[in-house]
């Protein structure tokens, strides 16, 4: 049986309620380092790394490139059940 290649993934929106379903998921596969995509990354016990993505100042493919660079694969959670402030439906989901 071939080894086990590690994948280095990161969830974008990684703490919210899809997100943080994808993480414990993905947290229990031995081929998987995870990092977390947030607006406001805080220290973690889980040994998971959180990145600072501000989600609303990469609006373009050239945004992208140098963070998801570092990853074999990017899983977006990113969204909103109710637009709350500047969090519109068009921000958040379209842009």
């Amino acid at each position: 049986m071939a080894e086990a290649t590690e994948r280095r993934v990161l969830v974008l929106g990684g703490n919210g309620f899809v997100g943080s379903h994808a993480v414990t998921a993905l947290s229990k596969r031995d081929s998987v380092r995870l990092s977390i995509g947030t607006r406001k990354p805080l220290p973690r016990q889980d040994g998971h790394k959180e990145t600072a993505v501000e989600m609303h100042r990469r609006t373009d493919v050239q945004d992208w490139t140098p963070l998801v660079a570092n990853y074999d694969v990017v899983l977006n959670c990113v969204g909103i059940l109710r637009p709350v402030g500047r969090a519109t439906y068009d921000r958040v989901h379209h842009l």
